[in-house]
């Protein structure tokens, strides 16, 4: 799903990313941009800040994977990998 972030002074106007990222990051990335520090836990959650800030493109990700009850996902930039599971 497309996000769109909005900060003007801080993340450059006009900024396209294609990049990955979940919902989950966003934890993260709030977190760090209120200079917040996060638990000392393992967090399924990683910061988007420098994709946010930097003028360059940054890859966090090679690819994420969705688990559900029956059914496996795999998104990578331009491609979907499914794979179903018996019901």
């Amino acid at each position: 799903v497309p996000t769109i972030f909005s900060w003007p002074g801080r993340i450059p106007s006009g900024k396209v990313s294609m990049s990955l990222g979940s919902h989950l990051d966003l934890l993260a990335t709030f977190a760090e941009l209120a200079s917040v520090k996060l638990p000392n836990k393992t967090l399924d959650s990683y910061s988007l800040a420098p994709l946010l800030l930097q003028d360059k493109e940054t890859e966090l990700f090679d690819y994420i994977k969705i688990q559900m009850i029956h059914l496996t996902a795999f998104i990578a930039l331009g491609a979907k990998f499914n794979t179903s599971l018996p019901a």
